[in-house]
């Protein structure tokens, strides 16, 4: 298929002139690109600029509510990091939301490239469990399950995870800045000890120079020696 030609102008918003028109009039409809959440979604040519858009042509029996909250989102959003939005039509059964064109394609399409599966292993398999739930305590591993519930209305809220045992019976905070400051200590002592052995290290390494040095020097010395 044939590139479309470089727009005129760049396209802002419809005009309420374009608004009142059909949608034919106003674009020229390429192809199909695909299915969307709720309708297919189709690459168009706006005809007046030469600007190409993607239109989204909703069935009016989908969920109109969820689709008219999607178009107040668009409208109010004003990012270049955001899908604009230019205008609306009702075209026989169907609502026809023109957006504006992402030739990358569907951003799912680039997170499968980056083969990031645990964003669509978290919706669809169950919560994750322990490899080896021995090496915890019966509060700490009750206290992930709870926190893994993946049905909002049945996980635990925040005020009852306070309430549960792995919070109530913990140790107080002294505890674990007594082990912070034993753990910096211990790190301390242990940079001091290779900072140690490093300075002996070189320490060793100048004395082998030194006395391959006077070997040599040596040496030499005995050989003038026996000659004269």
């Amino acid at each position: 298929m044939e590139q479309p030609p470089a727009p005129k102008s760049k396209l802002k918003k419809l005009s309420e002139d374009s608004l009142t028109k059909q949608p034919e009039e106003v674009f020229d409809v390429l192809e199909k690109l695909g299915e969307g959440s709720y309708g297919s979604v189709f690459k168009a040519i706006h005809k007046e600029s030469g600007q190409v858009v993607a239109i989204k042509q909703v069935p009016v029996e989908s969920d109109l509510q969820e689709i008219i909250k999607e178009i107040s989102i668009m409208q109010q959003c004003d990012s270049p990091y955001v899908v604009k939005y230019y205008g609306s039509y009702f075209k026989n059964t169907d609502l026809w939301i023109v957006m504006e064109y992402c030739g990358a394609g569907s951003v799912s399409d680039i997170i499968r490239l980056r083969n990031k599966t645990a964003i669509f292993m978290i919706p669809t398999n169950p919560p994750p469990t322990f490899r080896k739930p021995e090496l915890w305590s019966d509060d700490f591993t009750d206290f992930v399950k709870k926190c893994l519930v993946k049905n909002p209305e049945q996980r635990a809220t925040a005020t009852q995870l306070l309430q549960h045992p792995f919070i109530k019976n913990a140790k107080p905070v002294s505890i674990l800045r007594d082990l912070i400051t034993e753990a910096m200590e211990i790190k301390a002592k242990r940079h001091e000890e290779q900072q140690r052995e490093l300075e002996e290290e070189e320490e060793n390494s100048d004395e082998d120079e030194l006395d391959s040095h006077t070997m040599v020097k040596t040496s030499v010395e005995s050989v003038g020696t026996m000659r004269a």
